[in-house]
């Protein structure tokens, strides 16, 4: 089974040459054939812009366009999946030492080190580091212990380190400094400004829950912020966000310090206990997403987007393994132009497709699970009660939504979703393979993650300051 996480080497133009059926394999074909390039580490497979401009488009770039001649030398399109498997390596290949974008460097050499060989303006590089560093204030191209703390001050405290700090530092050996710099996380990490509702984890969370708050009336997403929190903080387990079956209260004490608490029900949040799978299954989630759907697809692609990082609208993690969909409400699903995506979201849907968003079910409420929620459905679409409550998720088999976030809290995905909205934070970048280095390190940082028995945010952020990409000017 390939997993499609971008849509990449040659992906939009067998989108665009083949049967909207066809499986994209040339990301996984360019991994195999270049192992130990940036791009395919991690257990990432090639971006989309490694032959395609970006942003999704299905027009190649320089180096797509030196594919596509050379796939064409060897077959008439429209070619079929097995016919692209079969000559895409002899392309590869052929094409190795050519410059497709003129910009000094061959298409192997970028591929080997991380840039794009079909966009002029990647190249590869390395970090330059000054000629005479001591005019700088700190130490370049390495790691700089009061660059460090100064860095976690501003990320997770939200000021400067003092001046006391700094000369505390200065005047222990390296591994005072070190540790020096560990305590002030530990310290900014029990702050008001990382923790608190509107502190840099609500800032975090504001993609996965989308706050609107004209709508609060309708349904408070506060409970999902404070899971978020909850989750993100101490010794907890990072997967909680997903498959929690507690809810988490806020207070907030007369000196200003927010305290959560878990608790087992709110007056807000109606859903069956045993039905509850942490942010996927909040009040607000089903209100915004799934309202009067009768499949809800808006909230199974929200949810792969918000906590696996693939969007299904840029054609990134498409599975192509699940069987082809049943269209039970007449939406076209099937047809050519609209199966490739729709084998995906609809795997994705059928496990959330039994929790009420606004629409009263027998004995069922808003928010509520119903086993029976697609036969008032019946009158307009006759075949919807059928759609089964099971589904795909990463190509794996679920039987129900409680499944579907065991399975996503457990894969890479999550893990890389996770810890690449943390390096965004505190780096200030996406990790991308046109860094190799600082990739690298991104790698060893989510599997650190995955590896450890806890999951716990709090120990990635100790090793993630740990890093040169952090601690290096």
């Amino acid at each position: 089974m390939r997993r499609l996480g971008w849509i990449g080497l040659g992906g939009a133009l067998l989108l665009a040459a083949l049967p909207a059926d066809a499986r994209p394999v040339a990301p996984g074909l360019l991994c195999e054939r270049y192992p130990d390039a940036p791009a395919c580490l991690g257990g990432k497979l090639a971006a989309c812009q490694t032959c395609h401009v970006e942003g999704g488009s299905t027009k190649v770039n320089a180096f797509g366009s030196a594919v596509r001649a050379g796939l064409l030398a060897e077959t008439a399109a429209p070619f079929d999946d097995s016919e692209f498997t079969l000559h895409l390596d002899d392309v590869l290949a052929s094409i190795e030492l050519d410059d497709s974008d003129n910009d000094g460097f061959t298409n192997l050499d970028e591929l080997s080190q991380g840039s794009y060989p079909g966009m002029d303006t990647s190249l590869p590089s390395e970090p330059s580091c000054p000629s005479d560093p001591s005019s700088y204030p700190y130490t370049f191209c390495q790691y700089d212990y009061d660059f460090a703390l100064q860095r976690v001050s501003i990320d997770v405290c939200g000021h400067r380190a003092t001046f006391e700090e700094v000369e505390a530092l200065m005047a222990t050996g390296e591994d005072g400094k070190r540790q020096a710099i560990h305590d002030k996380l530990d310290a900014c990490m029990r702050t008001e400004f990382w923790k608190g509702p509107t502190g840099q984890l609500g800032e975090l969370a504001h993609r996965k829950v989308r706050p609107v708050t004209g709508l609060q009336d309708f349904a408070d997403f506060i409970p999902d912020y404070s899971l978020f929190i909850h989750a993100n903080t101490g010794d907890r387990n990072v997967q909680e966000v997903l498959v929690a079956q507690y809810l988490v209260s806020v207070t907030i004490t007369p000196e200003g310090e927010s305290i959560y608490s878990v608790v087992d029900s709110l007056p807000e949040q109606p859903l069956q206990a045993d039905k509850r799978a942490g942010m996927l299954t909040t009040p607000w989630g089903l209100f915004y997403n799934t309202m009067f759907t009768a499949i809800p697809r808006s909230t199974a692609a929200q949810a792969y987007r918000a906590f696996l990082n693939m969007d299904i609208a840029l054609q990134e993690g498409l599975i192509y393994e699940t069987p082809e969909p049943t269209d039970y409400d007449g939406a076209g699903v099937t047809a050519d132009a609209c199966i490739g995506c729709h084998r995906t979201i609809e795997a994705l849907a059928g496990p959330f497709s039994r929790y009420n968003g606004l629409q009263e079910g027998n004995g069922t409420t808003f928010f509520q699970y119903d086993a029976n929620r697609l036969e008032p459905f019946a009158g307009l679409y006759p075949d919807l009660p059928n759609m089964p409550e099971s589904g795909y998720l990463l190509g794996q088999p679920v039987d129900n939504l409680l499944e579907w976030a065991e399975v996503a809290a457990n894969s890479d995905e999550f893990y890389q979703a996770v810890t690449e909205d943390y390096w965004k934070l505190f780096v200030g970048s996406p990790p991308t393979p046109e860094k190799p280095a600082a990739f690298e390190e991104y790698t060893a940082l989510w599997q650190s993650l995955r590896d450890d028995d806890g999951h716990q945010v709090t120990k990635m952020l100790h090793r993630l300051i740990d890093t040169e990409a952090y601690g290096a000017p």
